[in-house]
């Protein structure tokens, strides 16, 4: 669930903002290959400033994660679900990681949303996947 944008201005640090809008201009399915593995070298953060990747990391669960919801429905197809050669599992492993960096070194983490697309990655075929999804929960 995306989280909407924060009432008043916050005012976000240059690096920060650069960092966030380069995200943000990357697709989804490319920043494991743009990006080295995400590593926090910002200080202590607001999630705040981080809404618009959160929000891109939002879309990319809402179609890679919850079009695979009915997953146990479809284990018997090889075309659907977390096991088939279409889920897009570096990415996703990519996107949680950082959204656990993210959380691990702001505060207002109350605003995170994305829980019921984690919950869902809990039954990946994926192992790492499923594990990082728990560590972020």
């Amino acid at each position: 669930m995306r989280i909407p944008p924060p009432k008043k201005r916050i005012d976000t640090p240059g690096s920060v903002k650069l960092m966030v809008d380069k995200m943000v201009a990357t697709p989804a399915l490319q920043l494991a290959d743009v990006f080295p593995p995400f590593a926090w070298t910002f200080g202590k953060g607001d999630l705040m400033h981080w809404v618009p990747v959160l929000n891109h990391f939002d879309a990319f669960f809402e179609t890679h994660v919850a079009a695979r919801e009915d997953e146990d429905a479809n284990k018997n197809s090889p075309q659907t679900g977390f096991a088939s050669a279409s889920f897009p599992a570096e990415p996703t492993r990519w996107i949680v990681r950082a959204s656990c960096v993210i959380l691990e070194n702001c505060a207002n983490k109350h605003v995170y949303d994305s829980c019921e697309h984690l919950g869902l990655l809990l039954s990946c075929d994926d192992a790492q996947v499923a594990l990082d999804a728990l560590r972020l929960l």
